[in-house]
């Protein structure tokens, strides 16, 4: 079976909208984790994280448990691989 590029196009994009939709009604994360997971999905470290947004690399911390808690992950690099799939602007909260 032959799809041309641009009905491949057309199914990706769709998927990607529905999966961004499924993902911003099922997950509810604050403002600051959603920070944090971003600058995380950056491949930041925990303190360029602290330092970035002015707070204590405990603060930080916190923060990434709480995430990985709602995104049901055990890692850093579960939570920044769920993070490339995330839409951060289609998102507010």
């Amino acid at each position: 079976m032959w799809l041309s590029r641009k009905i491949i196009s057309e199914l990706i994009f769709t998927y990607r909208e529905k999966q961004n939709a499924i993902l911003s009604t099922s997950i509810s994360l604050t403002t600051r984790e959603s920070e944090i997971l971003r600058l995380l999905a950056s491949g930041a470290s925990n303190l360029d994280i602290s330092n970035s947004l002015f707070v204590s690399e405990n603060t930080v911390k916190t923060h990434l448990y709480n995430v990985f808690k709602k995104l049901n992950v055990k890692n850093r690099l579960q939570a920044m691989m769920w993070a490339k799939g995330y839409d951060f602007e289609g998102n507010n909260r």
